[in-house]
């Protein structure tokens, strides 16, 4: 239901404006690999076009496979040179078929379309079937992880509490040793000042 459902509002999309959309970013693709230094933003404007001609039934998500530093200097250079106006662009058609009501799914597709053209270095489009087969897979990993970190939690916290547990015994005993030497030492002092103190006293008088 949700593929036919897909199939019909991109086919509507490439009736009022897919199609002129898709052409306008071949051509922009061309231009940048035809001046050779552009081909990376000529390969973001040909994924841009794969995009905007059937949007719906996929989504932008984070690639794995771009490294840091030249996405972040690619995507500075595509902002200063047509990203924000192009995505300025799509907001604006987005919120107004946002007002239309009728026309509120399609304009989460040009949000959508506003998000990869602002910044398309270091994203790819997934089918949504990919996309949930991706969380799928990735679920069990996750709650593998958490039960890990959980384990070692429960380890480390049952180590701290022997550990304090030791320590506490250790110090009570030690506690302990020490008032009974005390104790015995006072009580032996006492005993032999007082024999000591008896004996000088009988002494005396004999």
């Amino acid at each position: 239901m949700a593929k036919t459902v897909s199939c019909c509002c991109n086919i509507l999309w490439f009736i009022f404006g897919g199609f002129f959309s898709f052409i306008s970013w071949i051509m922009a693709g061309l231009i940048f690999c035809i001046s050779i230094i552009g081909i990376p933003f000529g390969l973001q404007a040909f994924k841009i076009a794969s995009f905007v001609m059937c949007p719906f039934g996929k989504d932008v998500v984070q690639s794995n496979k771009s490294i840091g530093c030249c996405k972040c200097c690619g995507n500075i250079i595509w902002i200063i040179i047509c990203g924000f106006f192009i995505a300025c662009f799509n907001v604006v058609c987005g919120l107004i078929c946002f007002i239309s009501i009728i026309g509120i799914p399609f304009g989460f597709q040009f949000f959508k379309i506003a998000k990869l053209a602002l910044t398309p270095f270091g994203y790819e489009i997934v089918d949504e079937d990919e996309l949930n087969n991706r969380i799928i897979e990735t679920t069990p990993i996750i709650i593998k992880n958490n039960n890990n970190n959980i384990n070692n939690f429960n380890i480390q916290t049952n180590q701290n509490l022997v550990n304090q547990t030791n320590q506490n015994l250790v110090n009570q005993t030690n506690q302990n040793f020490v008032n009974q030497t005390n104790q015995n030492f006072v009580t032996q002092t006492n005993q032999n000042f007082v024999t000591q103190t008896n004996q000088n006293f009988a002494t005396q008088n004999y």
